[in-house]
Formats: structure tokens, sequence, C-alpha cells
């Protein structure tokens, strides 16, 4: 490829007074040269010779150093020490729904206003559990009713299928020596 490009080359800035007559060919240098061509092929082996033969950039050079960190732990740590897990639950209507109460309705002078207060310690307990109860217990009762209506739906359509292939069974005429072609659905059970 390079020698086709110096040729070119060579071609391109060849002399035009040298190559150019009055219509007459230049005799060649020799009498037996088996080609007649416009340059030298001493010039174009002596530019060979003397260009270095093309060497890969970079092989010399180191590659970069480089450095990375994940950050990401250690902002989740940030945020987790930042919250307060030792606090409790929220107070109903929130902080400033509660310092309000507490300033109109201090709670030595109006202990029946203060939250829970309405409630004597019997019906505290049975309302935390009917709480509980309908929390754990009421979407158990409720799966276990579907379920039942679920399979009872199943058993009503098993027997209308059922019914369904015993008349048509029925309708199927016979063929020679009794042999019926259908079965009935009690068959197949």
């Amino acid at each position: 490829m390079l020698l086709t490009a110096l040729l070119l080359a060579a071609a391109l800035g060849a002399d035009p007074q040298a190559t150019a007559s009055s219509g007459q060919a230049q005799p060649s240098a020799g009498a037996n040269a088996p080609f007649d061509l416009p340059v030298s092929l001493d010039r174009i082996r002596a530019a060979l010779l003397q260009m270095p033969p093309p060497t890969l950039k970079g092989l010399n050079q180191m590659p970069a150093q480089f450095h990375s960190e994940v950050q990401e732990k250690q902002r989740f740590q940030d945020v987790v020490s930042s919250m307060n897990f030792y606090a409790g639950p929220p107070i109903a209507g929130g902080l400033y729904a509660y310092q309000q109460q507490e300033s109109i309705w201090p709670k030595s002078l109006n202990p029946l206003v203060q939250p829970y207060a309405a409630f004597n310690g019997g019906e505290l307990a049975q309302v935390m559990v009917t709480s509980l109860l309908e929390r754990y217990f009421a979407g158990r009762a409720a799966d276990s009713i579907s379920a039942g209506e679920r399979s009872r739906a199943a058993r009503a359509a098993r027997k209308e299928v059922a019914h369904a292939i015993d008349e048509y069974c029925a309708a199927q005429p016979r063929h020679g020596a009794g042999i019926q072609i259908c079965t009935s659905s009690r068959d197949v059970r």
C-alpha cells in the first residue's frame, strides 16, 4: 500500500517537460529495458530505504491511573444515624396540635380531655383487643369465606358440565351392535 502511494506520488510529481514532447517518445536509457517508465525506480528505492518504518504511537506511554470510590454506603449510614428509633409513636394530630391541646386544656385541670381519657381501663382494653382482632383475624376470615364461595362455584360448574355432557351423549345415535361412541360424564370421572 505504501509502495503504491509512493509510485502514484512519483508519477504525479514527475517533470511534465521530460515526459511530454512534440509527439515523439523519449529514448530510454537502456535499449533492452522491459518498461519505459517516466519515473526512476532507483529514486523510489532510495526514498523507501530512507524512510523509517512507522511505529505505533503510545507504546511507551504508561496508562493513566484511575481511582474510584463508592460513597453510597457512607450516605446511607448518615441517613440512618440521623434517625431516632427510640422516640416512640407519633402523636395523634401532630406535635403542634398536641402542644395546642396542652396549652388550652392543661392535664392537671382537665384530665378527661386528654387523648384516650374518655375510656376507663376496661374500655381501653376492649378497644385494644378489638383492634388487634380486626387487624390479624378479619383478613383470614374474609379469605376463608371467599375460598368457600370459590369451591361452591367450582362444584356447581362441574355439575353443569356433567349434565351438558350427559344430554349430548343421550342425543347421539347408537351404532351397529348397540355400541355407543359417546361416553357419559359418569364414566369419565
